[in-house]
């Protein structure tokens, strides 16, 4: 097959443009395809084959892989909105890594990991944001005036229990205790970790409000521990005498436990923490904040092995037994950890952003200056008519940006824009500015992906996979796997052709097992055969008609292979017994020596068929479309 794929390989350097770096290894159908695509697909098959093939083995299974690809294009299969669907699907997923800055997520975790090895002690001042433009300068101004008063050395438990909009600041005076990285929003905790303790930082915004914190105390990160505890919750609206009660049915555990009582058989019989009892009281490894702050504090200061006295939180009365405990990892241990949290904060698309402005500089995207004078005109024209002002921005040949020499109109921008009614000024503006963000990103990713395709072989290579991947399944399934299972007509035909392939060493019976719940659908059942003898669909009318009452099963078995079979008709074993059937019957058995028809072996036969396909349509392919090999550039693939 090899010598046939050779013929007609002229070694004319002239029908390849070679460069210097990737040339065109050979050309099918007149499409060239490069060096590294075929050693890329080259090493990725050996690796998941168990015995590696030559790369004169594989040029001719490559081969026959792309004379497919150039048949689903010749039949224009990448044409099809659902393939052209599903493969933007999958650029998209493949070229999302390329959208990050890796330095600035790389950088985002390493400052992570370093507030992670401690915990800060907080006290919070908060002012809500406001609802409109008048309401967030009012708000803006209440927080400078409280951080005015504090920089002239007032108390700040009193002004967060006064000036706070925090609703549990009365009760608190402002204090949070110790927080560790991952509880609050990034613009709180980065201001957290970096103001020195006995500092009040200057008033800062997150996406929930105006803060000033003041930094208490600091320690290092605790690590995280492992504990077992039995816990005799609190009766609801407790008396202190209900809690001493309480208190002292723990004691008298204590006692028996540091008295040699096995730990673990007292938690899965006296605690009340259900979940943890079940395994003896064993907890999930936690750190800083993640119990209540009593729980943590005993846990944390027992040492290994050591059983607490009976304490008390809100919820009960708890004793406690360390297992164990771990400091700080290593960055490399959290890296992935870091990276996962970033997606519930803004660093999860700083990254993002960061290469988003590369691209933008790379591609040469420029804002038309004009712009906001353009839209304060069409503001002006449409005279406080929100739908004239949409309907002119829709219409308007301006053109709004630039990437590059090629230039979009604003009518581009606004294809899909949702509009609303009575917007400000402001708001209509910030609604244009929005959809042009929107639609301007779209445009610098494609750009940068079809950059990415050209200039980047590994990109390439990977999105070829699974282009070519995804024209190989549809075109395979259209002429072999699908066409051929449809093709009833053809099997038959392909089976009487071959009968002498499917023979059995022995014997097979072949019918009907009909199972009933009871004798009497039993006799209903054969009286409903001996009347339908003719019915094509009598099997399923009979399922129909008697539902879950019966059940049918066509069989094709040796001896020992069915029990009814074996005790019915081969006359050993015992007859099969069945809570859901009680009786049952066989209809239409009999004997066979060899396969009487292509069903009595289908998955052969219709393997044995699609092979005698694929061999065809291999071969009519290679007639049908010229196959062009650069044996010269084959010799620099590398093993």
């Amino acid at each position: 097959m090899r010598k046939k794929l050779f013929v007609g390989a002229l070694l004319c350097t002239a029908l390849f443009a070679f460069a210097a770096k990737d040339p065109v290894i050979m050309r099918i159908n007149g499409k060239d395809i490069k060096l590294s695509e075929f050693e890329y697909l080259y090493k990725k098959n050996n690796k998941q084959q168990l015995e590696k093939e030559t790369i004169e083995q594989y040029v001719d299974r490559f081969v026959t892989y792309k004379l497919k690809v150039a048949e689903a294009e010749e039949l224009k299969l990448d044409t099809a909105k659902s393939f052209v669907t599903e493969f933007e699907g999958y650029k998209r997923d493949l070229s999302s890594p390329y959208f990050e800055d890796k330095e600035v997520t790389q950088r985002l975790a390493l400052e992570c990991y370093e507030m992670m090895k401690r915990n800060v002690n907080v006290s919070n001042i908060f002012v809500n944001l406001g609802t409109d433009k008048k309401m967030q300068e009012e708000k803006k101004h209440k927080v400078d005036s409280i951080y005015q008063c504090l920089i002239n050395g007032e108390d700040f438990q009193a002004l967060a229990v006064n000036c706070s909009e925090e609703r549990a600041a009365k009760r608190t005076k402002g204090e949070m205790g110790f927080i560790k990285v991952g509880m609050l929003p990034y613009e709180f905790e980065k201001v957290a970790f970096s103001t020195p303790v006995g500092k009040i930082s200057e008033p800062f915004c997150s996406q929930y409000g105006w803060h000033i914190i003041k930094v208490n105390d600091e320690r290092a990160d605790r690590g995280k521990v492992l504990v077992e505890h039995i816990l005799k919750l609190y009766p609801r609206n407790a008396t202190d005498e209900m809690k001493a009660v309480v208190y002292n049915k723990v004691d008298s555990i204590y006692d028996a436990v540091v008295g040699g009582a096995n730990f673990e058989d007292a938690a899965r019989k006296e605690s009340e923490d259900h979940a943890s009892a079940k395994n003896g009281g064993k907890l999930p490894w936690f750190g800083c904040k993640e119990m209540v702050e009593e729980f943590e504090n005993v846990a944390f200061d027992l040492k290994d092995g050591e059983i607490s006295k009976p304490f008390s939180t809100r919820y009960g009365v708890h004793i406690v037994k360390k297992l164990a405990s771990k400091p700080l990892g290593s960055f490399e241990e959290y890296e992935a950890q870091i990276v996962g949290m970033f997606a519930n904060d803004e660093r999860g698309t700083m990254g993002r952003k960061a290469k988003l402005e590369t691209i933008k500089k790379e591609l040469g995207f420029k804002v038309n200056p004009e712009l906001d004078f353009c839209l304060d005109k069409l503001i002006a024209k449409s005279n406080g008519n929100d739908s004239l002002f949409f309907k002119s921005v829709k219409e308007s040949e301006f053109d709004a940006f630039c990437i590059g020499k090629q230039t979009y109109k604003l009518s581009e921008i606004t294809k899909t824009l949702k509009t609303g009614k009575n917007i400000s000024v402001q708001g209509k503006k910030n609604v244009i500015n929005s959809a042009l963000n929107m639609f301007a990103e779209k445009r610098l990713q494609e750009k940068y992906v079809e950059g990415l395709y050209a200039t980047d072989s590994n990109f390439r290579n990977l999105i070829n996979e699974y282009h070519d991947g995804m024209l190989l399944f549809e075109v395979s399934n259209r002429r072999i796997w699908d066409g051929a299972t449809k093709n009833t007509e053809a099997i038959e035909k392909y089976f009487n052709e071959h009968r002498g392939n499917y023979v059995w060493n022995e014997p097979k019976y072949k019918a009907t097992i009909v199972l009933t719940i009871n004798d009497s659908i039993k006799a209903e059942a054969k009286a409903f055969f001996a009347s339908n003898a003719d019915n094509k669909n009598k099997f399923a009318d009979l399922k129909e008609k008697y539902k879950k009452q019966v059940n049918v099963e066509n069989v094709l078995v040796s001896k020992g292979e069915n029990e009814l079979v074996d005790y019915e008709v081969f006359g050993s074993g015992v007859k099969p017994t069945s809570k859901r059937y009680a009786s049952s019957f066989i209809y239409e058995g009999h004997m066979l020596d060899a396969p009487e028809n292509y069903t009595d072996v289908k998955i052969q036969v219709l393997g044995d068929y699609q092979a005698e396909l694929e061999k065809q349509w291999v071969n009519d392919l290679k007639k049908k479309y010229p196959v062009v090999i650069n044996k010269k550039v084959l010799k620099q693939v590398k093993e």
